[in-house]
C-alpha cells in the first residue's frame, strides 16, 4: 500500500515586446506527500514523509513570416520519486528505505518550424544535464526479486528531432527522426550511456479523416538498441 499525494502550483506570463517577438516566463513549486508500507510477509517498511521542488521556465518566440517562427527556451525542472523507487529489496533483508533524491535538470532547446507548400516541418536542437537521476541496479536472481534505486550524480542528454506532416485533404502523413547522445558525465560511472535510452528513433504514421469526429490511424516505430542497466 503505497501512496504520493501531489499538490502543486504554478505561474506563466507571456509578454509580447513586438508583434513579432513574444517572451514566457514561469514558475512551478510542488508539494509531494508519501505513505509507504510495503511487506514480504517476515519485512516490512512504514514511512511518511514530504519532498518539495520547484521549476522555472523562460524562453523566447520569434515569427518571422505568417507560417514560421524560431524559438529559444530554457527550463530547470525536476522529477520527484514515485513510492516504488524510495523502497529497495535485498534477498537477505527484505525491503527497506533508501535515500533516493529528486532529480533536478537544465534544459536548453533551441528550434524551427514553418509550413514548407503542403508540409508542417520543425526541427529541433536540445541539451539537458541531469543531476541525482534515478537509477534502477537489478540483482542477482532475475528482476522482480532483488534492486536498488540509486542516484547518479551526474547525466547529460544533447541531441536533435526533425519531423514533417503533409495535408492531402482527409489523409496526413507525418515523419520523424531524432537522436540523442546519452551518458554519465560525473562519478563512478562517467562516460557509460544511460540506461534504457535509444540513440536513435524513426517514426513513420498516416491518418485518414472519416468524419469531423472519427479519424483512423496507423504508426511504425523503430528503435536502436539501448543498454539494458548501468553497472
Amino acid at each position: 500500500d503505497m501512496e504520493k499525494d501531489t499538490h502543486s502550483v504554478f505561474i506563466q506570463n507571456k509578454h509580447s515586446f513586438t508583434d513579432k517577438l513574444d517572451g514566457i516566463l514561469g514558475y512551478r513549486y510542488e508539494h509531494a506527500d508519501y505513505d509507504i508500507y510495503r511487506t514480504d510477509g517476515t519485512n516490512s517498511v512504514n514511512n511518511k514523509s514530504k519532498k518539495n521542488n520547484n521549476a522555472y521556465e523562460a524562453g523566447l518566440n520569434f515569427k518571422y513570416s505568417d507560417t514560421g517562427n524560431v524559438y529559444a527556451k530554457y527550463e530547470k525542472g525536476y522529477r520527484s520519486p514515485s513510492p516504488t523507487e524510495m523502497v529497495d529489496k535485498s534477498p537477505l533483508t527484505g525491503y527497506s528505505l533508501n535515500n533516493i533524491k529528486p532529480e533536478t535538470y537544465d534544459t536548453y532547446e533551441i528550434g524551427l518550424k514553418d509550413m514548407i507548400g503542403n508540409s508542417f516541418v520543425s526541427l529541433t536542437g536540445f541539451y539537458t544535464k541531469t543531476k541525482d537521476e534515478i537509477f534502477i541496479h537489478w540483482g542477482a536472481g532475475g528482476h522482480g526479486r532483488n534492486w536498488t534505486y540509486r542516484n547518479v550524480q551526474e547525466t547529460e542528454r544533447k541531441g536533435f528531432e526533425v519531423f514533417a506532416e503533409q495535408y492531402l485533404g482527409k489523409f496526413r502523413i507525418n515523419e520523424s527522426v531524432s537522436y540523442v547522445n546519452a551518458k554519465v558525465t560525473k562519478g563512478n560511472e562517467k562516460g557509460k550511456k544511460i540506461p534504457y535510452v535509444p540513440s536513435t528513433k524513426a517514426t513513420l504514421g498516416g491518418v485518414y479523416d472519416i468524419t469531423d469526429g472519427i479519424a483512423v490511424k496507423a504508426d511504425l516505430n523503430y528503435y536502436s538498441s539501448a543498454k539494458d542497466q548501468s553497472g
